[in-house]
């Protein structure tokens, strides 16, 4: 069985059941259970806590007396200007302390 959308892509009844496949293993349950618990619980996805800049953070304090294992920061606006492809040097210092604190595996 052959089905045509276009007459250069032809869509085989293969080719449907490995793009059904690719789509079953792309679904990330784990991202949706946790998307699950923030609905439940929006609090924990605001910001606690505001500082000047990320170099003012004290990571080895986040991990020794918090617990907390691994930081993710946003590119624009965090650790470069927008649109912007190096460091900012107002937050140079916060991610090298970050990555000494948890590695790069964790940052």
């Amino acid at each position: 069985v052959c089905f045509r959308l276009h007459p250069l892509f032809p869509l085989t009844f293969v080719s449907m059941v490995n793009w059904y496949y690719a789509m079953v293993q792309s679904i990330n349950t784990k991202a949706l259970l946790t998307l699950a618990s923030v609905a439940r619980r929006p609090y924990i996805a605001s910001p606690h806590v505001h500082v000047p800049t990320i170099s003012d953070v004290n990571y080895q304090s986040m991990r020794d007396h918090c617990g907390i294992r691994a930081v993710i920061f946003d590119k624009d606006n965090t650790i470069t200007a927008p649109y912007e492809t190096s460091v900012h040097e107002r937050a140079s210092l916060g991610l090298q302390n970050a990555l000494d604190v948890f590695g790069h595996e964790n940052v």
